[in-house]
């Protein structure tokens, strides 16, 4: 087990449909959730439960999303925390100005909704760097322009050092350790219409194994066809986030969803953000609740 001190301080992250899910992990759990750091992802329940609105409105056509309405959503949503909580919250939001899949026009309405709840200088941007759909990096990843597996791109900055800085106050960096990266068992969380996959991942400093250092909690949640499956442990590795979670004691949890294509359809394994797994998936009892809320105290060194 391990000693997660301030668990109402714990962060979240995500790319593309893990941005987006990241983005309403936040909103119903903002008791908890301090801090996010959201790559290529949109306003919450944008999609309103409907697959041909999350892949129009909510991607490609942002001019037709009503920031005002999806505001008032929130504020009449039952199943969730107080959007009282998202005043303390520090965000960070990053979009590529070549991004074909998630129009960077959906990533300033994310910003809009955003400042409806958490004042505008606890909200940072990084509009500028010409990248394609992806988490971008200093060295790492195709070309900035390509657009493709693993959805890393090398753009000559690093999203992951600059997001941890803002939504965890971190600087400093540390070599990571292959051997501090644990699977844990996910089945017991969840069940097969979730999409989730069997196994997932968490990062553990050295200085949190044993539990006897406090240690902070962040969790990642992933892009469509960026699971272990699809790309092994490219995403874990090489976004950036583990030298400084090492430097800092922070811990890493890394849920992770497999494809499916019957029952839920999630042809691309992506987590639930326009309600492949039923009508309440934006709300408390969403997906991946439960194993980031109790991975990172029954599973490890």
């Amino acid at each position: 087990s391990y000693n997660i001190s301030q668990f109402n301080e714990t962060t979240v992250s995500g790319l593309s449909a893990g941005g987006f899910f990241a983005v309403q992990f936040h909103v119903a759990f903002s008791s908890i959730i301090s801090a996010a750091g959201i790559a290529a992802g949109g306003p919450y329940y944008c999609a309103e439960g409907n697959l041909p609105v999350a892949t129009t409105t909510c991607t490609t056509m942002p001019a037709t999303i009503d920031v005002a309405w999806l505001v008032s959503l929130a504020k009449n949503m039952r199943g969730i925390d107080d959007l009282g909580g998202l005043a303390r919250a520090r965000v960070f939001l990053y979009s590529g100005t070549k991004d074909t899949v998630v129009d960077p026009g959906v990533v300033k309405k994310l910003e809009e909704w955003y400042e409806a709840f958490v004042p505008s200088a606890n909200v940072k941007t990084q509009y500028s760097i010409p990248s394609e759909h992806a988490w971008v990096t200093s060295d790492f990843g195709n070309e900035c322009s390509f657009l493709g597996a693993p959805f890393i791109n090398k753009c000559g900055y690093p999203l992951g050092e600059r997001m941890f800085s803002w939504i965890c106050g971190t600087s400093s960096n540390s070599t990571v350790l292959k051997s501090n990266l644990f699977t844990f068992d996910q089945s017991e969380f969840y069940t097969s219409a979730q999409s989730m996959d069997a196994l997932g991942y968490v990062y553990v400093p050295t200085r949190c194994q044993g539990g006897k250092v406090q240690c902070r909690l962040h969790i990642s949640f992933h892009g469509c066809l960026q699971g272990r499956l699809s790309v092994d442990t490219d995403y874990i590795m090489h976004t950036d986030l583990l030298p400084i979670a090492e430097a800092n004691d922070i811990i890493v949890l890394f849920p992770q969803v497999e494809k499916s294509d019957l029952l839920p359809f999630n042809p691309k394994g992506c987590f639930d953000w326009w309600g492949y797994s039923g009508i309440e998936y934006g709300e408390l009892i969403i997906p991946a609740a439960a194993a980031a809320g109790t991975a990172p105290y029954s599973s490890g060194p």
